[in-house]
């Protein structure tokens, strides 16, 4: 099979103008966004997924220059991660094996949970390869929807855009403090919950869970600063990353090991992310801080870095024991312990995430 990168050239449409179109798709963003593609190809009657992430390292009035981070998987089985970037001149004139247009027009699709305006495009480049891409300006890098299929390719290519964003933090997203949102009748889940003076206590249930009217976005620091006032076991922190559901369970099994459950179907105690040793006092605040982002998180107690994982959040998911009505939201639990929880405040990163009320 070909590299990713042959692959690579495919995602770079482009169309007759003065100039290079697939400078200017990045040309609207800033450095530090980034897209990420799924291509699903068959070759010779072997699966292939590609999965690709694209970041604009920097744009000058010249040059946009782009880092290409992808994974390939055949058959199920996943190769080593490939790196590489590509500079992408804003003359035309250098622009490698340009799309010879035969059609175009305007549609409405829905892409990365969104429904954009595109231009689609459609025609041929060289050695026979008939392409159709659906462009938005929305997207770093334009792409958002393609197919390709002829010349070498011995089936059909698809391409899909499946999130995008921006590593930089936007000045104007202002933390939110959870706390402010809660009603505990209306968001406990399970067990007693009350407010009161600022400050959430809860009750000694086996699985106390409360949701927070929040849905964060993409990427985000969530800071919880709590006390357990009695028992010996976990405060749990429900997280979403990536599409899914997932928690981090402080001093839990009996204050002997904090981690993510689920993850690869494995409980909290039992997986890569497991950090023996107990991280709360009884009686005294621990500041613990979650720092979710795309390609994993980071979880800190009392400034001692505790987890750091990256990978595929499909690998994470809740047990049913800690679900919540709302799969997008972000929660907090207890399991056979009493807790107060003095603050719990998101910072926003990568948009404003949602408030439910």
């Amino acid at each position: 099979m070909k590299s990713w990168f042959a692959f690579a050239a495919l995602l770079a449409p482009s169309v007759q103008a003065d100039e290079n179109p697939e400078y200017g798709w990045w040309a609207h963003h800033k450095a530090g966004a980034w897209v990420k593609l799924r291509i699903e190809a068959q070759e010779s009657g072997v699966k292939i997924l590609i999965e690709g992430t694209h970041t604009l390292l920097e744009i000058s009035k010249d040059n946009a220059v782009v880092e290409q981070r992808t994974k390939v998987t055949i058959v199920g089985k996943a190769r080593p991660e490939e790196a590489g970037k590509t500079v992408i001149p804003r003359d035309k004139d250098k622009e490698e094996d340009p799309i010879q247009v035969e059609s175009e027009g305007d549609e409405e699709i829905e892409a990365g949970g969104r429904k954009l305006k595109c231009r689609w495009i459609q025609g041929t480049q060289q050695k026979g390869l008939k392409v159709k891409f659906w462009i938005s300006r929305e997207v770093p890098g334009g792409v958002a929807r393609g197919e390709t299929s002829g010349g070498e390719l011995t089936g059909v290519m698809k391409i899909s855009a499946v999130a995008w964003g921006s590593r930089a933090r936007p000045a104007v997203e202002a933390p939110v403090d959870l706390l402010r949102l809660l009603d505990p009748k209306q968001d406990a889940v399970d067990g007693e919950w009350t407010l009161g003076g600022g400050r959430l206590a809860s009750g000694k249930a086996r699985c106390a869970r409360i949701q927070f009217p929040f849905q964060p976005p993409e990427e985000y620091d969530l800071t919880v600063v709590a006390t357990r006032v009695e028992g010996n076991e976990a405060l749990v922190l429900g997280l979403v990353g990536g599409g899914s559901q997932f928690d981090a369970c402080v001093d839990s099994w009996n204050s002997t090991v904090t981690g993510l459950g689920m993850l690869d179907g494995k409980h909290t105690n039992d997986n890569e992310t497991s950090a023996r040793g107990k991280l709360l006092r009884n009686g005294t605040p621990a500041a613990i801080v979650c720092s979710v982002r795309r390609d994993g998180l980071t979880l800190t107690v009392d400034g001692r870095k505790v987890i750091a994982w990256k990978g595929d959040y499909a690998r994470l998911s809740n047990i049913p024991e800690w679900k919540v009505p709302d799969p997008k939201a972000l929660y907090l639990g207890c399991c056979d312990s009493k807790f107060v929880v003095l603050r719990a405040v998101v910072a926003p990163l990568s948009g404003p995430g949602q408030k439910l009320r």
